[in-house]
């Protein structure tokens, strides 16, 4: 069986979703979407991968039934094996060291079925974003596409997304905003306030803050690994996650004989 490190993704953006166990309807779909879906993720440069608190075994026959279910979806013929890997967990070590778990949902069912958070990754290997859904609920992965989306133009050109934004929509500059060029083609809300906090501006007319490939060379600031030379700790945008003990993952569809 072959351990797979977070790191050999490169210095790529990711998601990581979280998954109960194998055999559960609502996982079932959110995997199948997943693997439907991976064109879109490819383009956005995004590595997929997935965590379930279960054996290698369970998930390779697990990953038959969510390619079945997907060939019955979309009506064609099914592939051999899932684009992405997924996780082995079967003690939930690594997700409760990771923090995955859903409070809410270890109160009201149990433990291991609140295993239902997903994390957006940068390339620095830091948290952007966690979104939690019960587990009565799947995923809405165009929601997860979205808040990439947003994530990497404020990456390249230093804008905040409002509410029910959409790709090509217009922006957010902060009010101290130094780039007057930018707040020349900047649109100013007036409010009862009087304060010019409103300042909306469209993306094509908001320079690069700097080249990806830059933002791809800065140094690691955190790390979500499976092996047992790198921590598999992270850091979130608004603060550093305690580091946790170095964890050994399983890969269903990376198991060798």
């Amino acid at each position: 069986m072959e351990n797979l490190s977070w790191h050999r993704f490169g210095k790529s953006w990711g998601i990581l979703a979280s998954h109960p166990a194998a055999f559960t309807p609502i996982c079932t779909t959110e995997l199948a979407e997943l693997e439907q879906i991976a064109p879109e993720f490819e383009r956005r440069d995004v590595k997929v991968a997935s965590i379930s608190c279960n054996s290698v075994k369970e998930n390779r026959v697990w990953e038959k039934d969510i390619l079945e279910f997907l060939s019955l979806m979309t009506k064609k013929p099914c592939a051999h094996e899932l684009t992405y890997p997924i996780f082995c967990d079967v003690h939930n070590e690594v997700v409760q060291k990771l923090g995955m778990l859903s409070v809410v949902d270890a109160f009201l069912i149990n433990d291991k079925q609140a295993v239902r958070k997903l994390f957006i990754v940068d390339p620095r290997k830091i948290i952007r974003a966690i979104i939690v859904y019960p587990v009565e609920i799947g995923r809405n992965f165009n929601e997860v596409l979205r808040v990439i989306d947003a994530l990497q133009l404020n990456q390249r050109k230093e804008v905040l997304c409002p509410v029910n934004w959409q790709h090509g929509d217009e922006c957010v500059i902060l009010e101290n905003h130094q780039d007057q060029k930018r707040k020349a083609n900047s649109r100013l809300v007036p409010m009862p306030s009087k304060k010019s906090y409103m300042r909306f501006v469209e993306a094509k007319f908001v320079s690069s803050r700097y080249r990806d490939s830059d933002y791809r060379k800065s140094p690691s600031h955190g790390s979500l690994s499976t092996t047992s030379d790198k921590k598999a700790d992270m850091k979130s945008s608004q603060g550093a996650i305690t580091p946790v003990q170095p964890a050994r993952l399983a890969v269903g569809h990376e198991e060798r004989s």
